[in-house]
């Protein structure tokens, strides 16, 4: 069986002037329960659209880790 993997990018930019570009990477068809952003882990809640634990998890990791410059690029891992 082959899986594909899928990348998605999101470009966010936040009041504070700072811009976040995201890379998304999913398994095609598959329904990710947990994201990584460098090494931390953010399970997906009952009900969670992978848009919301995208969302969920950028603003947590966000709360514990201040970028250093104006423009981050963070990956998401969300695959099996």
């Amino acid at each position: 069986m082959i899986i594909e993997t899928h990348i998605d990018k999101i470009e966010r930019h936040l009041d504070s002037g700072e811009i976040d570009l995201i890379f998304v990477i999913t398994n095609e068809g598959y329904s990710p329960q947990t994201a990584r952003i460098h090494g931390e882990k953010f399970s997906r809640q009952e009900d969670e659209t992978l848009q919301d634990l995208a969302d969920r998890a950028l603003q947590q990791y966000r709360m514990q880790h201040k970028p250093a410059k104006k423009v981050s690029v963070l990956i998401m891992d969300c695959r099996l």
